[in-house]
C-alpha cells in the first residue's frame, strides 16, 4: 500500500471502528461511497449502490458512508465534493475516484476492470 495514499488506514483506535477500514481488510476490492442522505445525487445512488451491495455480496464490498457520521474518515480521504465514490482493488490499493452521480452501469464497469464479475 502507498504511504502517500489519503485513505490509507489510520494509526488511532477509531480507524478500526469505521466501514472502510474493516472492508479494506477483507482482500476483495471496494467501492466506497462518501455522501449525505440529504443531496440529490447522493438519494439517487443510494438504491443502485444498494442493489449492487447485494449482486456482489462476497465478491467486493459496495460501502455507502454517510459524512456527517464519519467526518474523520471523509477529511482523511480528501473528500471534496458530494457524492464521491472510491475505488480500492483487492489488496486497498485505491485505483480510481469519482465525484458526482456515477450511474449503475459506470460502477458496474468498474468493478469488472477490478476483476469482479
Amino acid at each position: 500500500k502507498r504511504p502517500d495514499n489519503p485513505c490509507q488506514k489510520g494509526e488511532d483506535e477509531a480507524a478500526a471502528q469505521n466501514p472502510l477500514d474493516r472492508a479494506l481488510q477483507k482482500d476483495v476490492p471496494v467501492v466506497a461511497d462518501f455522501g449525505r442522505g440529504t443531496c440529490t445525487p447522493c438519494k439517487m445512488m443510494k438504491p443502485i449502490l444498494e442493489d449492487l451491495k447485494k449482486k456482489y455480496d462476497g465478491r467486493a464490498e459496495v460501502l455507502i458512508i454517510d459524512t456527517g457520521e464519519h467526518p474523520d474518515l471523509a477529511r482523511r480521504c480528501g473528500i471534496r465534493a458530494i457524492p464521491t465514490q472510491i475505488f480500492y482493488d483487492a489488496s486497498g490499493e485505491e485505483v480510481d475516484r469519482h465525484s458526482g452521480f456515477m450511474p449503475r452501469e459506470d460502477l458496474v464497469a468498474e468493478l469488472r476492470e477490478l476483476g469482479v464479475k
